[in-house]
């Protein structure tokens, strides 16, 4: 087996099989959210539409680093770039790398991650050996990646479901059911960003979920108006009816799309993160829609505005693969 193979079977917290498999396996997460400090330091990267974070982790210090994802230029150049970071932060050899990306993920096959475009293309497994030779890869998805982590956390309960929504360039969810994660026959449970909701125009024409009311979509009305981003837009939502107009159907739109997984899940606990979820007019929708569908809505768990925790689950899934490493005689 070469070393490529080798660090894909090593994904995720149970062997894959060496064959790419297209009906991944559920992933039981492990209770500890890291190895004990003599595995060695541990590189988490999470791969976004607009930003890659990136970390370090060794002897229980955290060093990060945030980047633009320059989607535009290619998957190639956003993993270069994204590897090239983490290994000036490591600064020597590494126990482990986690990489969370938008997606589909199955045996280091990624699907549909149409925000990072080739990023589907890339063998990224031999990308990160030639940069962190010897050390083995978890490849997950973002979102599973998230759920993994708050799962370990103690903010998802180990019995019932976990429902972890993420809201940036992308809209999707990870879902974890009595303490395993439930990625779904082909991976692609929880995209719900893929789901079609009307646009709004005259014509009736749909549109995808994170193409009406995803980050890069809140950016591009900002620009229209003259405003600088997501955050300023729906500051100004509130006080100039003219923009509520705009903006409000596509908060909304994502507050459907939350119940509706709430509909189908039923879950114990719902926790959202993400860059548009700081918003305090997005949080009014959401839990508006929640309220005036539900008979019983849960109360949504909003992380903090700096807490990304899919970057948290690629720590955590690095961790994993640390400890399933075998030692050298």
């Amino acid at each position: 087996m070469n070393g490529a193979d080798r660090r894909v079977a090593m994904c995720g917290a149970e062997m894959a099989c060496p064959v790419p498999d297209p009906h991944p396996r559920p992933e039981k997460v492990e209770d500890t959210a890291g190895p004990e400090p003599s595995t060695g330091p541990l590189v988490g990267i999470d791969v976004g539409g607009t930003k890659v974070d990136i970390a370090i982790l060794v002897d229980g210090e955290r060093r990060t680093r945030r980047i633009p994802t320059e989607a535009d230029r290619g998957a190639a150049h956003v993993v270069d770039r994204a590897l090239s970071t983490a290994a000036a932060l490591a600064d020597g050899a590494v126990a482990a790398v986690g990489v969370a990306v938008p997606g589909a993920v199955g045996n280091g096959v990624i699907r549909l991650a149409d925000n990072v475009p080739g990023l589907d293309e890339l063998d990224l497994p031999s990308l990160v050996e030639d940069v962190f030779p010897g050390a083995p890869l978890a490849l997950v998805n973002d979102l599973n990646a998230a759920a993994a982590a708050q799962l370990a956390a103690g903010v998802v309960p180990r019995q019932g479901v976990g429902l972890v929504v993420g809201l940036g360039t992308g809209t999707a969810a990870g879902i974890v059911v009595d303490g395993v994660l439930r990625p779904g026959a082909r991976g692609a449970a929880g995209e719900i960003g893929y789901s079609r909701v009307p646009a709004g125009d005259a014509d009736g024409a749909l549109v995808r979920l994170e193409e009406f009311a995803g980050g890069r979509a809140f950016d591009r009305l900002a620009a229209s108006v003259g405003l600088t981003g997501a955050q300023e837009l729906l500051d100004r939502a509130k006080v100039d009816p003219e923009v509520a107009a705009v903006v409000l159907p596509r908060l909304d739109a994502v507050g459907r799309a939350i119940t509706f997984c709430q509909h189908v899940l039923d879950a114990d606990a719902v926790v959202v993160f993400g860059g548009l979820s700081a918003h305090p007019l997005l949080r009014a929708r959401v839990e508006k829609a929640l309220n005036d569908e539900l008979a019983d809505p849960p109360a949504i768990r909003w992380l903090p505005p700096d807490r990304n925790a899919s970057l948290d689950g690629a720590l955590h899934h690095a961790a994993l693969a640390a400890r399933s490493r075998p030692v050298s005689a």
